[in-house]
């Protein structure tokens, strides 16, 4: 994979103006607040989101709509040895009450 993505990046790379785009879709969507991937168990609201800024997506949960937004999962904290970690998949319990059942990737 290392081989790989050497490779890859090396031909990325060699792509006239592709640092000024790259620097400039990271620019317009960095800044962006995104959500994804919701689920709803009884009445808690489970979904993830990349805070603005952030390079990457955290569990967040709430009660109802309204309810006040709480973190449940930051990949970010549970760096090991500088290597990125991501929440892989995640399943909100069917009671809703109970943490998720998720997976992590590093890289």
């Amino acid at each position: 994979m290392r081989g790989q993505a050497a490779y890859a990046r090396l031909v990325l790379d060699a792509i006239p103006g592709r640092k000024r785009l790259s620097a400039r879709a990271a620019q317009l969507s960095g800044d962006a607040v995104v959500t994804r991937s919701l689920q709803s168990c009884r009445g808690r609201i489970f979904y993830e989101k990349r805070p603005q800024g952030a390079d990457n997506f955290k569990l967040f949960t709430r009660a109802q709509i309204q309810g006040e937004e709480r973190l449940l999962i930051d990949p970010t904290l549970l760096k090991q040895d500088g290597s990125h970690v991501s929440l892989d998949w995640w399943s909100a319990a069917p009671d809703g009450n109970h943490h998720p059942r998720f997976r992590f990737t590093d890289s």
